[in-house]
């Protein structure tokens, strides 16, 4: 559990544990029925198992197949059962006691005992007991709101997961892509593939610091955060390891001379009204002609053109005119992802006017940079005519 991470991790985490425990001895709390509720909930959601839904409870700690999280307060130790998640949740919602505690074959509020009886006999799934790196959780989360859209939708070549790769946040489901950077001072670079249940649990507990495990078939997480009164509120989630897709291969050359600016707003709000009812099949394209944007859906037949909003004093995009198809929606969602005011927009076409196949790459800091140089940023595949 995460008491013996040491380095790094110990400095962050020893010293609120020993605040817990201190006040675990002096106020002798049981588990909080609201915060239990909330654990189940979350578990009941991100089992892998969905036919065998069970939860374990040790110390303050309620474990799922493959999610640990722990709980203010202090219940009795239950070691050798897994109860049934959706059974406990019907039954603790019959207790009004605002906290409860676990017995071996019942649960209770003080005043009320009602029968839970364990589904399984077995020891607990273990964790490891310390963790090689060690993550700033506020750009996790930061990385996490950026990048999310772009995740794969099935299992397929590991692109449901979330990856990080020399602290660069990477997702694409192979139509778009999108990165962040999540580096910091004092962290170590790591390779790992993240599921979405780390994603959901990071964007629900906003924890402070994340720890990653590499082993040699597992990765794991562990998301820490400090709840009110010095109490620590750590959620564990295992992984699968395995390989990512070479997404390097489609990331595009161009760059430092291949720009032109566009008002976020702007575009946003000329994109909208018709980027959400669109099907890919409906995307007419979206054209560049003499420095100016123009985008075009049949659907109705209307076209949106509007000027390239010029912040950065130069225009480097392209001078000839091309024709560039793409899901609309995608970009719709790529535009959505930050709140600057002017986007970067680098498109590629050849001599004759014709698309080159690359992808459009929208970044949102340095226009000049080549993409590696970039802190974040979003890809989107062409469409085949």
């Amino acid at each position: 559990m995460p008491g013996n991470i040491s380095g790094i991790n110990g400095r962050f985490i020893k010293p609120v544990l020993k605040r817990k425990e201190k006040k675990k001895k002096k106020r002798g709390l049981k588990m909080k029925k609201l915060e239990v509720t909330r654990a189940l909930e979350f578990l009941n959601n991100k089992t892998v198992d969905k036919f065998n839904r069970l939860f374990w409870v040790s110390g303050a700690n309620i474990t799922g197949l493959r999610e640990s999280i722990q709980v203010p307060g202090t219940p009795s130790n239950v070691t050798g059962a897994g109860f049934d998640i959706v059974e406990a949740l019907r039954i603790i919602k019959l207790l009004e006691g605002p906290e409860i505690e676990f017995t071996k074959d019942s649960v209770t509020d003080g005043t009320e005992n009602l029968p839970l009886f364990p589904q399984q006999e077995g020891s607990i799934p273990e964790f490891p007991g310390d963790y090689e790196y060690c993550y700033d959780g506020e750009k996790i989360l930061d990385a996490v709101k950026k990048t999310k859209f772009a995740v794969g939708s099935e299992p397929r070549f590991n692109l449901n997961n979330f990856y990080i790769e020399n602290n660069m946040f990477i997702t694409t489901d192979g139509h778009r892509l999108a990165w962040s950077d999540v580096s910091a001072s004092d962290n170590n670079p790591c390779t790992s593939l993240m599921p979405r249940s780390v994603a959901v649990a990071v964007e629900k507990f906003k924890p402070e610091m994340v720890f990653i495990s590499v082993r040699e078939n597992k990765n794991y997480f562990c998301l820490v955060t400090e709840a009110a009164a010095g109490e620590t509120i750590t959620v564990e989630i295992m992984g699968e390891n395995g390989d990512y897709p070479d997404y390097k291969r489609v990331m595009p050359d161009y760059g430092p001379d291949n720009w032109f600016a566009v008002d976020r707003k702007d575009l946003q709000a000329k994109l909208a009204p018709i980027a959400k009812i669109l099907q890919p099949e409906q995307t007419r394209g979206t054209c560049v002609v003499n420095g100016s944007l123009k985008i075009t859906a049949n659907l109705i037949g209307k076209t949106i053109e509007f000027p390239i909003t010029d912040k950065a004093g130069e225009y480097a995009g392209p001078t000839n005119e091309g024709v560039f198809l793409l899901n609309l929606k995608y970009l719709l969602q790529a535009v959505e992802q930050t709140k600057k005011e002017t986007l970067y927009i680098s498109m590629p076409f050849k001599e004759d006017g014709e698309a080159s196949g690359k992808p459009m790459v929208l970044r949102f800091d340095d226009p000049s940079a080549q993409w590696s140089e970039l802190n974040e940023g979003s890809l989107i595949m062409p469409l085949r005519r």
